[in-house]
């Protein structure tokens, strides 16, 4: 009986993460040198902003509306599911320590590597919530710490949204992936959880492209250029219906604030939300 409740324990410990491994992109699209496609175009490395056009999700593309134009050149005038979608502005901000980095496109700020003046600040949350509609992949903090968390505020859910099998919300991960966990939840006005607390091990996740970065310390002011960590880094992401995160027609009318709880090692370019899912 002992072992039985001990199994059970860790298979419950363990859904999560393998539901979230599901809810992987296959394909994403950008705008990079004027559009990108990581299924047809996969030793291209990204090196500077570029912005979320469309992503394919369970075998469905969809449009981020940034630019539905492109993603009928990028599909050859095949189908998409035509979406709007907008990086979430954090009410916290995630406080740095010294293995945090902003890394951005190993181009930005008009030339490769370490250039002058330096093209970035101390304000993390600058680059989760730039590009347009907050969507550029070119630019990240890098090792969140295990202490942070970031906190978004929800407007209120439309509940016609929550099972249609449309995503509602996205998850970044532009970094080395490890099977450390980052925590997903829901609380009302009083702090209180909501729906389904997930973890999530990037690790299980599929990469899905690569971009090439260069890196800065937020530690010192302005920034400093970290020279060792130049380089490509893998790309993968996640989408959710409300209803993967446990919301349901009791409970969505509480839900006040949408929490990432870090690992340690994550490394996230923005959480964006579907505007048509949300007032």
């Amino acid at each position: 009986m002992m072992k039985k409740q001990i199994f059970n324990i860790i298979l419950l410990l363990f859904i999560p993460t393998i539901l979230y491994s599901q809810n992987h992109f296959t394909r994403i699209f950008t705008d990079f040198n004027g559009g990108w496609d990581s299924q047809n175009q996969p030793t291209v490395r990204p090196n500077n902003s570029h912005n979320v056009v469309g992503f394919t999700w369970k075998g469905t593309t969809y449009s981020t509306g940034i630019n539905n134009t492109l993603m009928n050149t990028l599909l050859g005038g095949a189908t998409f599911s035509a979406q709007d979608f907008q990086a979430f502005p954090a009410v916290t901000s995630p406080v740095p320590n010294s293995s945090t980095y902003i890394g951005v496109g190993s181009r930005y700020g008009g030339g490769d590597g370490n250039i002058s003046p330096i093209p970035v600040t101390n304000n993390l949350l600058t680059y989760l919530t730039d590009g347009m509609r907050g969507l550029d992949l070119g630019t990240a903090i890098f090792n969140l710490p295990s202490t942070t968390e970031i906190r978004y505020e929800i407007s209120s859910i439309n509940p016609a949204s929550i099972g249609d099998g449309i995503p509602d919300l996205l998850i970044t991960q532009i970094g080395e992936a490890t099977s450390n966990l980052d925590t997903y939840r829901f609380v009302n006005a009083s702090n209180v959880q909501q729906g389904t607390v997930f973890n999530v091990g990037f690790s299980a996740v599929p990469q899905i492209g690569t971009g090439h970065y260069k890196f800065y310390s937020p530690m010192a002011t302005p920034p400093s250029y970290v020279a060792s960590l130049y380089g490509t880094r893998p790309m993968r992401f996640l989408a959710f219906d409300w209803s993967d995160l446990g919301i349901d027609a009791t409970n969505y009318m509480e839900c006040k604030y949408f929490i990432q709880k870090f690992s340690g090692s994550s490394d996230i370019a923005f959480t964006a939300y579907n505007m048509r899912s949300m007032g």
